[in-house]
């Protein structure tokens, strides 16, 4: 076999490591919904592929194909297609305030207000003292981006958690169209 010494703590091989063969054990068969586990809930596609390419077997059972974490995880979602058509940025943004971090933050931030533009992808995240900040937070967000941007904000979404309540009249006055995100939806 193969030569090695501890230098701290460490495991060092004297003949370099690309000549050494890998060794599996063959006579052990692992069940699929083990290695399912073990890759972190992998999909079924991504788990064959790693245990095909590193030559593992497998012992498949046709009713442990399925995780049940998974399934129930994952039940919820139901596949919906985009209904909004943006073609510029700014016409939809969504926002979302986090809230409250256990720790606090260096500027003694427990709130975090996530504004994010759905044409761009472009994320702006503000760390907020109190909840009562959102509204001022938005109203200068807005004011910046469209003196800067030359685009004004059409849509604005959320999930309707409470801090947006107050901006529903200055979003009429101004003629911007408020909707509320679905449950379980992202």
């Amino acid at each position: 076999m193969y030569k090695c010494h501890t230098k701290d703590g460490l495991y060092c091989f004297l003949s370099p490591l690309q000549q050494l063969n890998p060794y599996t054990f063959v006579g052990v068969h692992i069940l699929i919904s083990d290695w399912h586990h073990r890759l972190g809930y992998a999909s079924s596609h991504i788990f064959n592929q790693v245990l095909n390419s590193n030559k593992i077997l497998i012992a498949f059972n046709k009713r442990n194909s399925v995780c049940l974490d998974c399934e129930m995880t994952k039940s919820h979602n139901l596949p919906f297609h985009k209904s909004i058509h943006v073609i510029k940025p700014l016409e939809l943004i969504f926002s979302y305030v986090w809230e409250p971090s256990a720790v606090v933050s260096s500027y003694n931030a427990r709130y975090y207000v996530c504004v994010l533009d759905y044409y761009t992808n472009f994320i702006c995240l503000f760390p907020l003292k109190q909840k009562y900040e959102v509204e001022n937070i938005f109203l200068w967000f807005q004011n910046y981006v469209q003196r800067h941007f030359d685009s004004k904000i059409k849509v604005v979404q959320n999930d309707y958690g409470g801090k947006f309540h107050n901006l529903n009249n200055y979003f009429k006055f101004f003629g911007i169209e408020y909707c509320i995100a679905c449950l379980y939806t992202h």
